[in-house]
């Protein structure tokens, strides 16, 4: 009598409260997605920039995908390689990096042209989803992730602590990819650097922390100088080049392309950018087809360089099939996949 009194009870109160709380990693960053960029519109994608460039995708899903709930995160068991001994220290050039998404499983396309080991899709606050990632990145010679951030109280500023924090004992750092579109920079770099920039474990050059900038290629130079005024020596800005960039009175600190619809970009005297391939979960067929042994010689060139910056477009875009993270598709024997091999390798 006693217990189904207390159930009763419980029911009323459910009833009445609209039910159960959610967790708190449901309701951080509860703006979601929505509030990142604006929806798409279609599924056929922009025309490439002069650079060879290609638009990235949004971070939300198409009008289609929309109203389709979010997939079930597959319980695939994580791999455990060791990792090899950390670092010490802020990381000096020529410094390898790349460009890193924590926005699954909400960021999420039916539609991927691969499977990732992890999951599909996975949890981007997965403690041993984040454990795994930051192992197959110092493997990789990765030395800095570019974690995609989209503004104030976003899903993806919301994922930054957890990122800085699993960092700990670990040779990796972090540092932000600035993309939203102008219009909030004054007020965002000052959150930026009150809240992430003193972290042990963001990255620093030259005693500054570091911040890259997503610009879609449209910028000039008077949007580069702006970006200057308003950094007043805080951060090492990197922006992203444009036509005609060399010609400004007004340079950051330096420079980088983000182009994964070819092989390899290179900025020379600030970076060298490699991608493995570029298949749009829209496009039946990909703009930059994967070829391990081509991936592998753009690595060796890369390397090569001597550029400062040494960065893979991308680590996990699996969206914009760029990613060089573990996926079914490229699996290999000690965990990591062919892509992290050939990191691992340096070609």
């Amino acid at each position: 009598m006693g217990s189904a009194l207390g159930a009763l009870v419980i029911l009323l109160v459910l009833a009445a409260t609209g039910g159960p709380v959610p967790s708190t990693h449901r309701t951080r960053g509860s703006a979601g997605l929505a509030a990142l960029i604006p929806l798409k519109t279609g599924s056929t994608p922009r025309p490439q920039d002069s650079a060879g460039s290609h638009p990235k995708s949004p971070a939300t899903p198409s009008p289609a995908t929309t109203a389709t709930p979010v997939p079930k995160v597959t319980a695939t068991p994580v791999p455990t390689p060791a990792p090899p001994p950390p670092g010490s220290g802020t990381n000096t050039f020529p410094i390898r990096a790349t460009f890193f998404y924590p926005w699954y499983p909400q960021s999420w396309y039916a539609t991927i042209h691969f499977t990732p080991t992890l999951g599909a899709p996975y949890s981007s606050i997965d403690p041993a989803v984040i454990r795994y990632q930051i192992a197959a990145m110092e493997y990789a010679n990765i030395n800095v992730a570019i974690a995609s951030w989209w503004g104030q109280g976003s899903l993806t500023d919301s994922r930054i602590p957890f990122l800085l924090d699993a960092a700990d004992g670990t040779a990796l750092k972090w540092a932000i990819y600035y993309e939203p579109a102008p219009g909030t920079q004054a007020s965002d770099l000052n959150y930026i650097y009150t809240q992430y920039a003193s972290n042990p474990n963001y990255e620093h050059v030259d005693g500054k922390p570091v911040l890259f900038v997503y610009s879609r290629a449209v910028s000039s130079c008077a949007d580069a100088a702006n970006w200057v005024n308003l950094n007043a020596g805080r951060f090492y800005l990197d922006l992203q080049v444009f036509g005609g960039y060399q010609d400004c009175s007004v340079h950051p600190n330096s420079w980088h392309q983000y182009a994964p619809a070819i092989q390899t970009a290179n900025q020379p005297g600030y970076s060298y950018s490699v991608s493995p391939g570029f298949w749009l979960y829209s496009n039946s067929t990909p703009l930059l087809a994967r070829d391990p042994v081509a991936f592998a010689a753009a690595v060796r060139a890369m390397v090569a360089s001597g550029e400062p910056w040494q960065l893979i477009t991308t680590w996990n875009e699996w969206g914009e099939g760029t990613a060089v993270e573990d996926a079914t598709q490229w699996q290999s024997t000690d965990g990591y996949g062919q892509y992290i091999d050939i990191l691992h390798d340096n070609g």
